[in-house]
């Protein structure tokens, strides 16, 4: 359904953030982490986390030098969501992040904040992330979240 959508690309984006929080801090100082955002319009779009502030999340190939991956062991890991992953429309609007990007500093985690929000049909979230790299979501139409309020 498109409640259970919307919800699902909600706690993924969620769940991206606080990821890349994590792994800032796990990689040690001088591996700042980044979610990268592309946007071909409101409703073509996909994001990456990487170690690098100028991936491409249109990249499949983890191999490829501009994927969106993390290195971990010496392997590196494909990190990447986009609209196509789901089965209705959702837009995203993430103008409230400057170059597109959010990068998280592996010495205290901080990051620039700002919000993005996800569109469907009927239902409309707001993820926000403060200064501190912690991150939550709110929502005016009882998804379960915090009213927007």
């Amino acid at each position: 359904s498109e409640r259970s959508v919307i919800k699902l690309a909600t706690n993924e984006l969620v769940d991206a953030f606080s990821f890349a929080g994590s792994q800032s801090m796990l990689s040690g100082p001088g591996n700042d982490i980044s979610i990268i955002f592309n946007s071909a319009s409101p409703s073509q779009w996909c994001y990456g986390i990487s170690n690098q502030t100028n991936c491409d999340c249109n990249v499949s190939d983890p191999n490829d030098s501009v994927a969106c991956t993390i290195e971990t062991s010496g392997t590196r890991q494909l990190k990447v969501i986009s609209s196509s992953d789901y089965d209705k429309e959702i837009a995203m609007n993430t103008t409230d992040f400057l170059a597109s990007n959010a990068t998280f500093s592996s010495v205290r985690r901080l990051v620039q904040p700002g919000d993005i929000i996800l569109n469907s049909t009927s239902y409309s979230t707001r993820v926000s992330l403060n200064a501190m790299g912690l991150v939550h979501a709110c929502s005016d139409r009882g998804l379960g979240y915090l009213s927007c309020d």
